[in-house]
This record gives structure tokens, C-alpha cells and sequence, in this order.
């Protein structure tokens, strides 16, 4: 199959456009996140803030109030509030305007050769909660999340819990 100019990543306060041809991640909407310092005008796609410039990304994905995408060597990046551990660097608290990069996983390994990001709600507690949950997949199959995985979203057959840092399925 022939992949689209364009690939779309929505989420409740953001939303991105990814320019397969030219690898380039915008944001639109009022958000702003991603954007960081970057100008534009609302309602026209503004050009995404990475910690390297001219970084080209090949999958994004949107949620709650954050947004995360990988570049073309699988390096994982991540903007918006750190809710449930999202940003996934050890913490639950924080914010980036500007997409951050996830260095490592929950064994302190490179969290490196990322293709596939896709970005949830978690509803749990018989509807009395939830919280914001990302899955990535490697290269060679393994599948990730970090985030609030309680209500059994960790997919290992346990209640889960919050994890702030990118953990092996």
C-alpha cells in the first residue's frame, strides 16, 4: 500500500499533522504543544519544536493533553502535561511546549527503534477515574507502555499501576 502525504494524530487540546513526504510534524489547533517557541498563526499549521532541528518524524500520536511521536532512528519524543508519568522520565509532574525526548525505559536500556506510537484514555475504577496511557512497538516486535496503566490496560494480567517510565509488555 501507498502511504498518504498526510497522517493525523488528534487529541482533546491538540492536534498534528505529519507530512509523510517531508517527515515534518506540525501542530494546529490552540493548544500549543509541540510548537514551543515556534510562531505562526492559529488555524494554519505551525512547525513543531524538537530538541535537534530539522529532526523528521515518521509516527505521531495525540491524547488527553499531551501528544507523543518517534523520528526516523525510533527515538521517542513527548509534549504536553506529564500526566500519569506520560512524559516518561521517572516523574508525574511537569509540562514541555516543545517536544522532549524519552532517553530510556524502565531498566535504564537507550529507549531507541520505535516505529509505531498510539496514545489512550484509561477508564478504571468502575468509571471513578482515569488518566492518559501510550503503547509504542520496537522494530523487532516488542511492545512498550508507560503511563497510568491501572485497570488493567499493562496487559500483563495485573490491575497495573502508574508507570513513569517506558516498560516491556
Amino acid at each position: 500500500p501507498q502511504t498518504p502525504k498526510y497522517s493525523i494524530a488528534s487529541g482533546e487540546y491538540q492536534n498534528f499533522i505529519l507530512d509523510n513526504t517531508t517527515q515534518t510534524l506540525y501542530g494546529v489547533g490552540t493548544g500549543g504543544n509541540g510548537i514551543g517557541r515556534n510562531k505562526g498563526n492559529y488555524g494554519y499549521p505551525i512547525l513543531c519544536q524538537f530538541p535537534r532541528p530539522n529532526t523528521r518524524i515518521v509516527t505521531a500520536a495525540s491524547g488527553l493533553h499531551t501528544a507523543t511521536c518517534a523520528d526516523v532512528s525510533g527515538n521517542v519524543y513527548f509534549t504536553g502535561d506529564n500526566e500519569d508519568g506520560t512524559m516518561g522520565n521517572g516523574r508525574t509532574s511537569g509540562y514541555s511546549s516543545s517536544f522532549v525526548s524519552i532517553p530510556t525505559d524502565s531498566s535504564g536500556q537507550p529507549f531507541t527503534n520505535v516505529v509505531s506510537l498510539t496514545m489512550a484514555s484509561s477508564i478504571f475504577s468502575g468509571g471513578a477515574g482515569y488518566g492518559a496511557i501510550i503503547y509504542a512497538i520496537k522494530s523487532d516486535g516488542p511492545l512498550w507502555v508507560w503511563g497510568n496503566t491501572k485497570g488493567g490496560y499493562r496487559g500483563d494480567g495485573t490491575y497495573g499501576q502508574v508507570t513513569t517510565l517506558p516498560v516491556q509488555i
